[in-house]
């Protein structure tokens, strides 16, 4: 834009006679690197632009996992592709004996044999590639229940008339509490030493219908 056009569009938008006095230039130029697929410009940025850019420049095929982000990145590999691939080869080992008898000098025997021998080597595979980001993710464990059926060999069911509250409390179905102490970590040995003693008084105790089993770890 040159002085003109500056002094043209001054006027236009504060009107004509405007004088400018100082005017401040700036331009900005940028450069980008764009790989057109089925016309969808895919920028060549980073190390796997730049690995990409010099494959294309020396005339070789860039490395299987950078076509995939690129064709992720275009649209196109969004659904799983099946790969076959084949292989064949063919040889030809050819085998020749020449064996001569002389006699004095002279050849009194001449017999030549010739060998040849042809394999053939076929082989074919096929795969699936997944597009990039996408893993097979596992199934959600089924959260324990010792009601269920889950445990056919358990001691544990839900018809024993007694619950375990929020801290581990024992209670009866009813609300009200029994004779009990809540359950200690085995990494935490003052409280087990502090409630063995109403643990043991719990096993005490003529409960119908509950076994009580007492294991202390040292």
């Amino acid at each position: 834009m040159d002085d003109n056009e500056i002094q043209s569009m001054v006027e236009s938008i504060l009107g004509p006679g405007v004088k400018v006095v100082d005017c401040e230039k700036k331009s900005c130029v940028r450069e980008e690197e764009v790989l057109l697929i089925n016309g969808v410009p895919i920028p060549l940025e980073g190390p796997d632009g730049i690995a990409i850019r010099e494959a294309m420049i020396t005339g070789q095929v860039p490395q299987c996992d950078l076509l995939n982000q690129i064709l992720v990145k275009a649209g196109i590999l969004r659904a799983p592709v099946l790969l076959e691939t084949s292989l064949s080869v063919k040889s030809s080992i050819v085998t020749k004996e020449e064996v001569t008898v002389a006699r004095g000098g002279k050849v009194v025997d001449e017999r030549n044999r010739e060998t040849k021998e042809n394999n053939y080597y076929a082989s074919s595979t096929s795969e699936i590639w997944e597009p990039v980001g996408i893993f097979n993710r596992p199934r959600s464990i089924k959260p324990f229940d010792s009601s269920d059926d889950s445990r056919p060999n358990s001691n544990a069911s839900s018809d024993q008339g007694y619950t375990t509250s929020s801290n581990h409390v024992l209670r009866e179905r009813g609300g009200a509490f029994t004779a009990g102490y809540p359950i200690c970590e085995d990494n935490d040995p003052e409280c087990t030493k502090k409630y063995l003693g109403g643990l043991i008084d719990l096993g005490r105790q003529k409960v119908s219908g509950v076994r009580t089993i007492i294991s202390v770890v040292s």
